[in-house]
């Protein structure tokens, strides 16, 4: 009597075919997506051009002797400033910086439009208008900020 078959088993591949199959899945997945690979290998040579690729397997060739380099900087007083202003520079950037481009835009019709002030009263009128005020306002803000954050630099220098 036969035995029963309990398992069956895939025909083996060569190792050709495997690499035709494996050429032809790339193959599709660039056709796919062809304008990101585009712009990646652009990306690739401009960075290369610049010559971050070279500086970058420079600095991994150099592994730990960089990393002892960095530590040794690192542990200087004015790295700590350095480190310090990097962190609020990430801060600002990832805060919402819409004051700040309105305050652009602001500035460049202000200097279409700036009113003409002839004198204390005209100054008076002008600081009536909402607009004024609101901006007025905001500037105000803005030195109070300015003010705190400069008083505590002073104080934590005295201490």
């Amino acid at each position: 009597m036969a035995k029963a078959i309990v398992a069956i088993k895939p025909p083996e591949r060569s190792p050709e075919v495997l690499q035709e199959q494996a050429l032809a899945q790339v193959n599709a997945t660039l056709a796919a997506h062809a304008d990101s690979v585009t712009s990646f290998v652009e990306l690739l040579a401009a960075l290369d051009e610049a010559g971050v690729l070279s500086g970058a397997a420079a600095m991994l060739s150099q592994g730990q002797e960089l990393i002892e380099i960095v530590v040794r900087q690192a542990g200087k007083p004015e790295a700590a400033g350095g480190v310090k202003n990097a962190l609020k520079l990430a801060q600002v950037l990832g805060s919402d910086l819409t004051p700040l481009f309105r305050l652009l835009d602001a500035a460049g019709t202000a200097s279409e439009q700036a009113p003409e002030l002839t004198g204390v009263m005209s100054l008076m009128k002008a600081a009536r208008d909402p607009d004024v005020m609101a901006g007025a306002a905001w500037m105000l803000g803005l030195l109070r900020s300015v003010g705190a954050g400069l008083r505590a630099d002073e104080r934590g220098s005295r201490g």
